[in-house]
Parts: structure tokens; C-alpha cells; sequence
């Protein structure tokens, strides 16, 4: 899959002070990157990526292709991208082809979609003696007191 974005060209001289587009083309990253690659980059395997666009999908996909709209697949790589590292909106973003003000909506549509869901995926013992149970499977496995 190929995609193309709009970039100013700010280089430009012709005297009428805009900034003309140019277009980079912007390839579907898990298309090009074996697996380990994959899970270097975004601590999750093909398959838990997929599943991960399908849960957002709904909550993240834009209404239109109108302006370019970014997919859901590319925010959801570039949230996790930023995620998995210890690297600045700006960097993650030039990485995806978008601006920091795109990525940071961008996770903050992801982020949220998937924290609207965390009751699905996450769950926390609500019984005494399973607490308890836990506790003791904490401590023996890592000597600290629960």
C-alpha cells in the first residue's frame, strides 16, 4: 500500500510567498519489515497490530479520505512507534511522514480509543481469597511482599 503527503517547499522563490505541496511517498511500514523488525519497533507482533486496528478502528477512522486523511493503520503504528521508545512526537512523526500536532492527536485518539476498551483485556481479582492467592504467587516468584 502506498500513500502520498503533503509537504510545504518552503525553498521555493517564485515571488508569490506560498508554499507550494510536494509529496512523499509514505509505504504501509509492516509491509517491508520481517518480524523481529516489527516487534523492535513496535513491541507487538503483525498479528496483535492487526488486532489492535480492528479494536480502534470504529473510535479512530476518519468519516473522510478529505485531506488526506491519516489511516488507522498509520496511527496506530506511529502510537505505537512512540510508545515502544523513548523518542519525541516530532521524531516519531517525521519517521510516519506527519507533523507533531498530527502525531499528537493521533495518540491521543488511539490512546483513548484503547483505554475505552481496557475492561475487554485487563482484569482484576475482586475476591479475597484470590487476591491473596496472587499475592502469594508474587511473592514466590519475586521474593517482594504484595
Amino acid at each position: 500500500m502506498h500513500r502520498f503527503v503533503e509537504f510545504g517547499d518552503e525553498d521555493s522563490d517564485d515571488g508569490d510567498n506560498r508554499r507550494h505541496k510536494i509529496y512523499r511517498d509514505m509505504r504501509f511500514p509492516l509491509d517491508e519489515l520481517n518480524d523481529t523488525e516489527i516487534y523492535d519497533r513496535y513491541r507487538f507482533d503483525k498479528a496483535g497490530i492487526c488486532l489492535i486496528v480492528e479494536i480502534v478502528r470504529e473510535d479512530v477512522e476518519f468519516a473522510t479520505n478529505r485531506s488526506r486523511a491519516i489511516s488507522v493503520e498509520m496511527q496506530v503504528l506511529a502510537t505505537l512507534n512512540y510508545l515502544a521508545g523513548n523518542g519525541l512526537q516530532i521524531n516519531v512523526g517525521d519517521t510516519f511522514g506527519l507533523h507533531q500536532t498530527s502525531m499528537s492527536r493521533s495518540i491521543a485518539r488511539v490512546t483513548a480509543a484503547l483505554a475505552r476498551r481496557i475492561g475487554e483485556f485487563v482484569g482484576f481479582p475482586t475476591d479475597g481469597e484470590e487476591i491473596n492467592r496472587i499475592k502469594q504467587q508474587y511473592f514466590d516468584r519475586f521474593h517482594l511482599p504484595g
